[in-house]
């Protein structure tokens, strides 16, 4: 096995192993954004099969051992299918249109990836016949802010990183690329 693909197999079992403590840990709303962290940082130290790994696989054991809050475990699945789409738009954007330490990347991949997160949850939640009040606000806009906080707290340690020349070079390249 290559050196990059240990690292990327170790930094996702590391981040799955941090956002299901979130999800466990912490009141919903810190949770799910420490969470979408994860997401983020798993794509920069393991490309896009780190982050999906993160992605998918982050949910499904915090649902599995009932670490979700009651509204994210109805609409588990969706929430699995935002992640990916997250991800994926995060990876796409940041790293194949941008130059992948270039801020203005991340900044758009977060904003772009954080909208396309909440719209699988938000259409589950508007064709489920009950649906408290409750539900349609945690499972809205509190998923986008989660997630887009999430990047800007990326966004500002990624910056802070780099200035300082602080920033390891694995977190900006891919596995796929090496």
């Amino acid at each position: 096995m290559e050196k990059n693909q240990k690292r990327t197999i170790i930094s996702s079992i590391i981040l799955i192993v941090l956002s299901v403590i979130f999800y466990r840990a912490f009141a919903p709303d810190l949770g799910d954004i420490l969470s979408s962290l994860t997401y983020f940082i798993s794509v920069l130290a393991g490309g896009l099969t780190g982050g999906l790994a993160v992605g998918i696989l982050s949910p499904l054991i915090a649902g599995l051992f009932d670490f979700l809050s009651p509204q994210l475990s109805e609409v588990l699945l969706y929430l699995v299918i935002g992640n990916v789409l997250l991800v994926v738009s995060f990876m796409l954007i940041n790293q194949k249109l941008f130059n992948p330490d270039n801020l203005l990347g991340i900044i758009i991949g977060v904003f772009v990836g954080a909208v396309l997160r909440v719209i699988p949850v938000a259409l589950a939640v508007n064709n489920m016949e009950e649906v408290t009040e409750e539900m349609r606000q945690v499972l809205g806009f509190p998923q986008f802010f989660a997630a887009f906080l999430a990047g800007l707290i990326l966004f500002i340690g990624f910056g802070i990183l780099r200035r300082t020349g602080l920033l390891p070079d694995y977190l900006v390249t891919t596995s796929e690329e090496e």
